[in-house]
């Protein structure tokens, strides 16, 4: 068996990297790209389905703020921890846009709803000042679950609410800061054929839900326990047990519903900071197809990035007119001295006419000229074919990283282009 296993593997070695197969390789590669923009999320087999009461996979990405603009591992603050962090495999895009994804300490299991507590932490001066710095630096939590980023609904006046992608992990207080301790999660689900909807008919039909909708309300509460708090090491024998998701009634959870959870800036005791979250579901008429309808226009901060962009576009406005008033008065009085001479004196070059006769003469730096225009053409390049691929729909939004991986790989590859016009350029005019 293990023989005849490593020949079959060698045979479809040797017919993957046959020159046969490999002249094929660019038909088939192209075929797949024409492809992929009629389903770019519709493809057979990619659509996640779950049963009633089988575990989401939940998953922890980063923390982000526009206000610094630098992106912190989820893990990079005291949080609620998993006894095993497991990395997910990230491409080149997600790494440089600051995610770092890892498991989450969340348990969800599909349509049933639940309370719990997560964890207890005591935080140290460093850790509680570290909280409060990142809550008053506007930071907010990203978390995923199959593949769907989290989102805050925002209500506006006038309009539909709005969503945010990430929840704020605080908000500042005069003398440090309110954490938003507890979550409240919406997961929406939809079923691919809706005749059987609810109960013991959906379970015992062995029907599938797709997930279509996430998203979370956070708030902050002041905890008091009746009960101690297990420790991790208090299974039998001495053998650590996980004390996350715990009921709140094991441990005599218990809130007023009216105090906040505040850190204060300074202290020398450790703070007690307890985490909560509840889960309910609810049906989607949003076909799994749809579900990024709403993700594709959500907004983080958007009045920020809009603020940057009118005010650098005003700017260029007014230095591209100061260029142009310039210009136009040094032509202006160039014309008019021309004109003033008359037509019997002798025909005298003055101001800019002076440069009529340097167009064909050859320029000082031919090599750095020819630089300059092979890196014009191989950013056009690059960010033509990048926007044109994503206009087909070949590099969807949905795959985290995947535009500025094809924008990297697009801008390696336009060198060939632009390696030519500059060496044919230098060679003309050299």
């Amino acid at each position: 068996g293990k023989s005849s296993a490593g020949a079959s593997a060698c045979y479809c070695c040797w017919r993957a990297t046959s020159p046969t197969m490999l002249a094929r390789a660019p038909l088939r590669l192209a075929s797949i790209l024409l492809l992929q923009p009629c389903c770019p999320l519709l493809i057979p087999g990619l659509q996640r389905e779950y049963l009633e009461g089988e575990e989401l996979p939940m998953r922890v990405a980063k923390l982000m703020s526009t206000r610094t603009l630098v992106p912190f591992s989820y893990y990079s603050l005291a949080q609620c921890t998993p006894r095993s962090l497991e990395a997910a495999a990230e491409n080149l895009g997600e790494v440089l846009h600051g995610d770092r994804i890892f498991n989450a300490p969340f348990e969800l299991r599909l349509r049933r709803p639940r309370a719990l507590a997560l964890c207890r932490l005591l935080l140290d001066p460093q850790e509680r000042e570290l909280w409060v710095a990142r809550i008053r630096e506007g930071y907010r939590a990203h978390l995923l679950l199959d593949n769907l980023p989290v989102g805050t609904r925002r209500p506006r006046d006038g309009a539909a609410p709005l969503l945010e992608r990430g929840y704020l992990l605080g908000a500042a207080a005069p003398d440090g800061a309110i954490v938003h301790n507890h979550l409240h999660f919406t997961v929406r689900y939809h079923l691919p054929s809706p005749s059987v909807t609810t109960g013991e008919a959906w379970r015992g039909s062995g029907r599938r839900a797709r997930i279509v909708g996430f998203e979370v309300e956070p708030s902050s509460r002041g905890y008091t326990h009746a009960a101690r708090w297990p420790d991790d090491s208090e299974g039998e024998a001495g053998s650590a047990v996980d004390v996350l998701n715990l009921s709140p009634a094991e441990v005599g959870l218990s809130h007023d519903g009216t105090s906040p959870m505040v850190l204060r800036r300074r202290g020398g005791k450790p703070v007690e900071l307890i985490f909560t979250y509840n889960v309910t579901y609810a049906l989607s008429e949003v076909p799994y197809s749809s579900r990024w309808d709403n993700y594709l226009m959500l907004e983080e901060g958007s009045q920020v990035h809009w603020l940057s962009l009118c005010g650098s576009l005003a700017l260029s406005l007014l230095l591209a007119s100061l260029v142009a008033a310039i210009m136009l008065a040094t032509v202006r009085r160039d014309l008019q001295k021309y004109n003033a001479i008359d037509a019997d004196d002798d025909l005298v070059e003055v101001g800019w006419k002076y440069t009529h006769a340097d167009v064909l003469r050859p320029p000082a730096g031919p090599l750095s000229l020819s630089c300059a225009l092979g890196a014009a053409v191989q950013l056009i390049c690059s960010g033509a074919v990048t926007l044109a691929l994503a206009l087909l729909g070949v590099i969807s939004p949905t795959a985290r990283g995947r535009l500025l991986t094809a924008a990297l790989l697009l801008l390696c590859l336009s060198a060939v282009p632009a390696g030519y016009v500059a060496a044919r350029l230098y060679r003309q005019i050299d």
